[in-house]
C-alpha cells in the first residue's frame, strides 16, 4: 500500500478528492493532507508519501514552488498536479519540473482513477527497481564478505571498500560467527534443493532479526551447511553475545524446528585477520564431536586445549587399535563390535580435542588399510579409489556418526579379509571337496578325508567352514538330500533303496534328516511332487 497526501487551500476539495475514489482498492492510504506548499514540505519527513496531489495556486507556498522543493529533497515521490482551465499556462511549467500528470479541476472520479492507477504502475516499476538493486548491492556485497572471511581479500583498496561498504570504523573489532545445520546429511538425502534452500533463508533471517537489534553487521551463505555472520565486537558485551548465540539457536528449534550449532571465533581489529577469526569459528564447531550437537562453541574459552602440551598421542593413549585390528584379523564380528565400543568409549572420557579424536580414527583406519594390504588385497574396494574414506574422519560432525561409519567399514573389512583368506587358501580344500562330492555315498568322516589329505581332523573342519560357509557335515548332509531329491524325481527305486544309494545305512537316519531338509519325509516328496 502506497502513502498518499493531498495539498490543496480548499478543505472541501480536500475532503472530496477522498471520497471520490476508493484510494485503498487502487493500492493507496492516504497519510496526511495540507492546506499550502509549507505545510506539506514541513511534514514530509513523517508522512513519508509516494504519492502527491497538490494544487498549484496555493498562499504562503504555492504549488509548483512545493514541487521544485520535493523534487531536490524526494525525486522519486511521483507528484500530480490539480489546476483550474484558467490556469492551464502553468502546465508546461508543471512537465518541466517532471510532474506525473496534470488534473483539470473539477476532477472526475474516473480522470482521478486514470492518474492514480499511472502513479501506481511508475511506482510498481520504481520498487522492482530498487529490489533488483538492493539484490545486487547484498549479492555484492556477501561475495565480498565471503572473500574477505577466507582471506582472499588482501589489498588495502579492497579492504577500504568493504569497510567502506559495511560503514565501519578504522579502529572497529569484529569476529566471525558460524550457524552449522546439524542434520545437513539428512537434510541433503530428504529435501529437494528448493526445500534446502528455505531452510538457509530461514536460518539466516532469523539470525539477522535476532542480531541485527544488537549491531551485528552482515550474514552470508559461508557454505551449504553453514551461514555466517560479521560482529562488531564489544568486550563488555560478550555475555550478551553468547545469549543471543543461545536465543538463535533456540527460536530456529523452537519455530522452524532447525537444529544450529554455533562456532564463535575470536574478535580481530584488522580486516587481514578476519580469516583467523573464521578458521577458529570452524575450529570451535569441531567441538561438537565431543559435546554433542546444538551447542555454542566459543573458540577463546576452547583454545588452551588446541594448545595444552599434554595431548597423548595415539601410541600413548590407552586406546585399543591393535585388539581392534586383531579383531578383523580373526573374523570374530562379535569380539570386534565388543573392541569398537570399547574405544569409542575411551574417546567420550579420554580425548580432549576433536584433533585427538580425529587422529585416534585416521591410525584406526590406516590399521584396516595396512591389514587388506598384507592380503594382497584391493585397498580401494572398501576405502576408495582415492582413500577418499579417510574423509570420513573429517565430515563427521558426531561420536556416534563416526563410530557407525568406522563400524561399517570394520565389517567390509573383516568380509574382504574373509574372502582374501578364502582365496588364499591351498588347493587343498577343493580337493577335500571333490572328494567329498564324488564319495558322499561312502561312509566318509573327516578323519577319513584328513588321512587323505595329510591335515589335522580339527583344523580340516576349521578350514572347511571358514572356506565354504558350513560345517563338513552340513555339507555332507546338504549333498546327499539333494541327490536323494533327484533320484526321487527321477527314478522308480524305493525309498530305501534311494537312502542306501546316497550314504545313509538306515531307513530312520534317513527320513529324519531328509525332514530337517525339506519339512517333509520322502515319501511325501515323491506324491509333492508326482502330483
Amino acid at each position: 500500500m502506497y502513502r498518499a497526501i493531498i495539498v490543496d487551500d480548499e478543505a472541501d476539495v480536500r475532503e472530496g478528492l477522498q471520497l471520490l475514489v476508493n484510494w485503498q482498492e487502487r493500492g493507496f492510504r492516504i497519510v496526511g493532507e495540507a492546506a499550502n506548499g509549507a505545510e506539506a514540505l514541513a511534514y514530509m519527513p513523517i508522512w513519508r508519501p509516494d504519492f502527491v496531489i497538490t494544487d498549484i495556486r496555493m498562499p504562503v507556498l504555492d504549488g509548483l514552488e512545493y514541487i521544485r522543493k520535493v523534487r531536490r529533497q524526494f525525486p522519486e515521490i511521483a507528484v500530480v498536479v490539480m489546476s483550474a482551465y484558467g490556469e492551464f499556462h502553468y502546465a508546461q511549467e508543471a512537465i518541466q519540473l517532471g510532474v506525473l500528470d496534470f488534473l483539470l479541476k473539477p476532477l472526475t472520479r474516473q480522470s482521478l482513477a486514470q492518474c492514480m492507477d499511472k502513479a501506481k504502475a511508475l511506482l510498481d516499476e520504481r520498487d522492482q527497481l530498487r529490489g533488483r538493486e538492493r539484490a545486487e548491492r547484498q549479492f555484492i556485497q556477501e561475495k565480498w564478505l565471503q572473500e574477505l572471511c577466507r582471506g582472499k581479500l588482501v589489498k588495502p583498496d579492497e579492504l577500504k571498500l568493504i569497510g567502506d561498504m559495511l560503514h565501519c570504523e578504522d579502529d572497529e573489532c569484529f569476529q566471525v560467527l558460524l550457524l552449522e545445520m546439524d542434520d545437513y546429511e539428512r537434510y541433503v538425502a530428504e529435501c529437494s534443493e528448493s526445500e534446502l534452500d528455505l531452510k538457509r533463508f530461514m536460518i539466516r533471517n532469523i539470525a539477522a532479526e535476532i542480531g541485527c537489534k544488537r549491531g551485528w553487521l552482515q550474514t552470508y551463505e559461508d557454505s551449504q551447511e553453514r551461514i555466517g555472520m560479521l560482529l562488531r565486537h564489544d568486550p563488555r558485551k560478550r555475555p550478551e553475545l553468547e545469549t543471543l548465540c543461545s536465543e538463535i539457536r533456540d527460536s530456529l528449534r523452537r519455530f522452524v524446528k532447525i537444529s544450529v550449532s554455533i562456532g564463535i571465533g575470536k574478535p580481530y581489529r584488522s580486516w587481514q585477520s578476519i580469516r583467523q577469526s573464521r578458521h577458529e569459528a570452524l575450529q570451535a564447531l569441531e567441538y561438537m564431536l565431543l559435546e554433542g550437537k546444538g551447542g555454542v562453541f566459543h573458540y577463546g574459552q576452547l583454545e588452551r586445549y588446541y594448545h595444552s602440551g599434554d595431548r597423548p598421542s595415539a601410541g600413548q593413549a590407552p586406546f585399543n587399535i591393535d585388539t581392534i585390528i586383531r579383531s578383523l584379523d580373526d573374523t570374530d564380528p562379535v569380539r570386534l563390535n565388543r573392541e569398537l565400543d570399547l574405544f569409542f568409549e575411551k574417546i567420550r572420557t579420554g580425548a580432549k580435542t576433536p584433533e585427538l579424536v580425529r587422529g585416534l580414527c585416521l591410525e584406526l583406519i590406516m590399521g584396516m588399510v595396512r591389514l587388506v594390504r598384507e592380503y594382497d588385497g584391493d585397498v580401494s574396494r572398501i576405502f576408495g579409489e582415492r582413500l577418499q574414506e579417510y574423509e570420513t574422519v573429517f565430515v563427521k560432525r558426531s561420536l556416534d556418526a563416526l563410530r557407525q561409519r568406522i563400524g561399517e567399514l570394520s565389517r567390509r573389512t573383516a568380509q574382504y579379509l574373509s574372502e582374501l583368506r578364502a582365496a588364499r587358501l591351498p588347493d587343498v580344500m577343493q580337493e577335500v571337496k571333490a572328494f567329498i562330492d564324488e564319495h558322499y555315498s561312502d561312509d566318509i568322516s573327516l578323519k577319513m578325508i584328513s588321512a587323505h589329505v595329510y591335515k589335522n581332523p580339527a583344523y580340516l573342519g576349521q578350514l572347511f567352514k571358514a572356506t565354504f560357509g558350513e560345517s563338513f557335515s552340513q555339507y555332507v548332509t546338504r549333498l546327499r538330500i539333494e541327490k536323494a531329491k533327484e533320484l526321487l524325481r527321477k527314478d522308480q527305486l524305493r525309498v530305501y533303496e534311494i537312502a542306501e544309494k546316497v550314504g545313509y545305512v538306515t531307513l530312520d537316519t534317513f527320513y529324519q534328516r531328509f525332514k530337517q531338509m525339506t519339512g517333509m519325509n520322502p515319501t511325501e516328496y515323491k506324491h509333492k511332487i508326482s502330483s
